[in-house]
């Protein structure tokens, strides 16, 4: 879709933005927390080819135009299938996903310590807890209020 956007542009891509794209979309496939960094870095260079599109097609919006049914149809299938996609990504709906392996499916993942929360989950008081990052915020999550401070070791 940006690839789109930017050949149907009527501005010039400057290496720079071309760069900045390709580096952080190169990024962001590498990790999922890097997804937010991509989105950050493409902002304002897709505003800015849309701007440019927009000044050239300002003078076709002022008049009213009646849409073909097959038109129509086409916009109510391409909403349909991004509403589809949206629901499909719900993370209760992970467990009926069929492009997900069985080891993806579920809420909280296998590797979580899951017995080890229900047994300070029983306890009167957890206090502070040490324990590996990668699992501090799933502990946090799982046992709040009653554990209001944790540390989480770097693994």
């Amino acid at each position: 879709m940006i690839a789109a956007l930017l050949i149907r542009s009527y501005r010039r891509v400057v290496v720079s933005d071309a760069l900045l794209v390709g580096g952080f979309a190169l990024l962001a496939s590498s990790a999922l927390r890097n997804v937010a960094w991509w989105g950050l870095a493409i902002a304002p260079i897709i505003a800015f080819h849309l701007a440019s599109i927009h000044r050239i097609l300002r003078s076709s919006w002022r008049r009213p135009r009646v849409l073909s049914p097959l038109a129509r149809a086409t916009h109510a299938l391409t909403v349909g299938l991004l509403l589809l996609i949206a629901v499909s990504a719900l993370p209760w709906l992970k467990d009926a996903n069929p492009l997900l392996g069985p080891d993806l499916r579920g809420v909280v993942s296998e590797d979580f310590p899951t017995e080890t929360a229900d047994f300070l989950a029983r306890q009167p008081s957890c206090g502070l807890v040490f324990t590996l990052h990668k699992w501090s915020s799933y502990l946090t999550w799982r046992l709040w209020p009653a554990a209001k401070r944790w540390w989480g070791a770097r693994s």
